[in-house]
């Protein structure tokens, strides 16, 4: 049997470099070896493309790959339409701006070679904060209120429409950035100005939330177009005043498997989780978070279309829990990016369609 040649690729100049690197090294442990031909290429934070040659033991790829500087043997290339065409499917897990945002996508779309996740549209959407917003509000899922500015607005009316819609605290967020990066906290007018400057740094848009008091709880979603499936809630255990990069990857928050929530509030997270999903049409995975408010009310928080798959990331441990083990679950990903490449092969010829 011939086995599907997989291109795994990592890295990406985005802040989230790191954590792309260690998802990539879970999925090298965990892919199917009799079922895929896997390939690895890394983008470097410089923006340069390797292709991995992989004579090395398996062992050793997987541990080094995490490494920036690792000594494992890999040659420059072009990235370009002919290379990835040399495949039978992609495997992005690139987080983050220039992976995540539907720009990659692009490319494979071009180049008309399936790849795993959401298409360019639902990456771009899902990626940016401020349209999700208005999808969310549109679908009836409650979310926090907000208000979105970009960094041309003047820094004092920012802070003068915020101070005179919200009370301290409050979060300010780059509009599109992953794993909270550049996200604060901020308890008086200081830390907002302090906020807003960091994301100037990071993003051209910045969205201010209100705060929302409750438990930070996440939901794995998997599916194509029509079937979704919604995994059990986990929940983020926090010691640090937030879900920060930090307290994901450095300080690694404890993360668990909830068993103490009411059904009927599982099942109203479930179905917020699904109905998120659909409203920005992904494709493939997605974890949807929430805060659980006091009366057991859920306020949905934020999608990602391209969660992480470190040994600490949500995203698998949920699905594992739900009876998906990590095998089967990177197996279902490269297969429904198949099935969607079968499925829904159009026409474009305006003579075939008259």
């Amino acid at each position: 049997m011939n086995k599907t040649r997989v291109l795994l690729i990592f890295g990406g100049v985005s802040t989230e470099h790191e954590v792309s690197r260690c998802s990539a090294s879970s999925i090298i442990k965990e892919i199917d070896d009799n079922q895929f031909e896997l390939h690895i290429m890394e983008i470097s934070k410089k923006n340069e493309c390797y292709l991995y040659d992989l004579k090395e033991d398996k062992h050793i790829v997987i541990e080094e790959i995490k490494k920036v500087d690792n000594q494992l043997q890999k040659k420059a290339i072009e990235f370009s339409v002919d290379f990835i065409r040399r495949y039978d499917v992609v495997f992005p897990i690139i987080h983050g701006t220039e992976g995540e945002d539907g720009k990659l996508q692009g490319l494979f779309e071009v180049a008309g070679v399936p790849y795993v996740g959401a298409n360019v549209l639902s990456s771009a959407i899902g990626m940016d904060k401020t349209f999700c917003k208005i999808l969310f509000e549109r679908a009836g899922i409650p979310q926090a209120d907000y208000l979105a500015f970009t960094i041309d607005d003047d820094a004092s009316e920012i802070v003068e429409k915020v101070e005179s819609k919200f009370t301290y605290p409050l979060f300010i967020k780059p509009a599109s950035q992953g794993s909270s990066v550049g996200v604060t906290k901020a308890y008086d007018r200081t830390q907002l100005e302090a906020g807003i400057e960091l994301c100037r740094k990071v993003d051209r848009k910045i969205l201010v939330e209100e705060f929302i008091k409750g438990r930070e709880l996440e939901c794995a979603v998997l599916g194509n177009y029509v079937d979704v499936e919604a995994s059990n809630i986990g929940e983020v255990l926090l010691k640090s005043d937030f879900y920060s990069y930090e307290a994901k990857y450095v300080a690694e928050e404890k993360t668990v498997i909830t068993s103490d929530l009411d059904e009927k509030v599982v099942l109203l997270i479930k179905e917020y989780a699904i109905k998120a999903f659909k409203a920005i049409d992904c494709y493939g995975l997605a974890r949807v978070d929430f805060f659980l408010q006091a009366g057991n009310k859920p306020v949905l928080n934020e999608i990602n279309t391209l969660p992480g798959f470190t040994k600490i990331s949500m995203y698998p441990k949920l699905m594992v829990d739900y009876g998906i083990p990590y095998k089967d679950l990177i197996s279902r990903l490269i297969n429904l990016a198949l099935e969607r490449s079968r499925k829904y092969h159009f026409i474009v010829d305006f003579e075939e369609v008259r």
